[in-house]
C-alpha cells in the first residue's frame, strides 16, 4: 500500500539499530495513510514539498512525503537521548 524508501546513509543507520526500520516504516506508513485521509475529507492539495520531522525510539528521522506516489522518503537519522519515545514533531 505505502513505500518506505531511504538513501544509502539513512538505510546504513536504520540498519545499525535493532527494530528502528521496522518502527520508522510503521510511523511513515501511518503519517502517510492520515495525511491521504485529510486531503480525501478536505478536498484539498496538501503542499508536502518540504522536510518533515519525527521522533521514533531516540532517533530523529528527516523525511519527505510524495502523497500522489504513497511514499516517504528517509534521508537522514539522527540520534537523540536513548530514553525517547516515539513523537511526531
Amino acid at each position: 500500500m505505502y513505500s518506505v524508501d531511504a538513501t544509502a546513509r539513512a538505510a546504513h543507520v536504520l540498519a545499525k539499530v535493532p527494530d528502528l526500520r521496522a518502527r520508522v516504516e510503521e510511523v511513515l506508513c501511518s503519517i502517510l495513510a492520515t495525511a491521504e485521509e485529510i486531503r480525501r475529507l478536505q478536498g484539498l492539495k496538501l503542499d508536502m514539498r518540504g522536510h518533515l520531522h519525527v521522533q521514533v525510539a531516540g532517533h530523529v528521522i528527516s523525511y519527505m512525503l510524495d502523497l500522489d506516489q504513497r511514499r516517504a522518503k528517509v534521508f537522514l537519522v539522527e540520534r537523540t537521548r536513548p530514553d525517547e519515545t516515539t513523537k511526531v514533531a
